[in-house]
């Protein structure tokens, strides 16, 4: 097998869309002392190390929001700000009622999820059923269970109409797996 060896290796992409839609601004990987394997294909082995930060928008969450419709909320507003994600938008009950949470972003098990420490139906704290159900239909936000990598978030900052995230991710088996 033959491998090509680095001090380092930088990668950046700006606007990744991932499989559940969700836009990524800008994604910045760092892998310290890389050994890609190149033969018989090119892939990053079992053990592989990275650093990433990703920022994303409050727009772009808006939009994936926006697409979901979670509970069939419409005119979804969300925005980030003060170390809380904030969204907004119009239930429709028997009549448009304005709907709205706020809360921050938690990575356990895997998952990236929205946690609301508040939660409204027009202006009225929103029963606890409620609450669960429409977090059933947001979260996760992302989700890395499906993928042979271990992620350990650093730091999630929610400032200025972004959510910046830093984490370290393990590779568990090859990328892509050369055996089933």
């Amino acid at each position: 097998m033959s491998a090509v060896h680095a001090t380092q290796l930088h990668v950046a992409t700006r606007g990744l869309v991932l499989p559940n839609g969700l836009r990524i601004a800008s994604v910045d990987v760092d892998l310290p002392t890389p050994v890609l394997q190149v033969k018989p294909q090119i892939y990053l082995p079992e053990g592989t190390v990275a650093n990433i930060e990703a920022t994303i928008s409050a727009a772009d969450i808006q939009a994936y929001l926006a697409k979901k419709r979670p509970g069939g909320i419409a005119d979804i507003v969300v925005k980030a700000e003060d170390g809380l994600l904030t969204v907004t938008g119009t239930a429709r009950m028997l009549v448009p009622v304005q709907i709205g949470a706020q809360g921050k972003l938690e990575f356990a098990a895997g998952k990236l999820n929205f946690i609301p420490t508040r939660a409204e139906v027009g202006g009225v704290k929103m029963p606890e059923g409620l609450v669960r159900e429409r977090l059933d239909e947001v979260n996760p936000i992302i989700d890395t269970t499906g993928y042979p990598l271990e992620a350990t978030v650093r730091s999630i900052e929610i400032i200025d109409g972004v959510v910046k995230l830093a984490a370290q991710i393990a590779v568990t088996a090859a990328i892509p797996r050369l055996e089933p």
